[in-house]
């Protein structure tokens, strides 16, 4: 039983460290985009 708890465990920090790549690699990209952005836009107070 204890060992069965503990590959769940397992099984679910290897999943939390993926989401957490994910995230950091999404914000990142948002980074990247929101930046691409700024330059392409026209200021509206010229």
């Amino acid at each position: 039983m204890q060992n069965t708890y503990q590959t769940i465990i397992d099984g679910i920090n290897e999943e939390l460290v993926a989401l957490k790549k994910q995230c950091e690699e999404w914000k990142i990209e948002k980074q990247y985009l929101t930046d691409e952005l700024e330059k392409r836009s026209v200021p509206l107070h010229q």
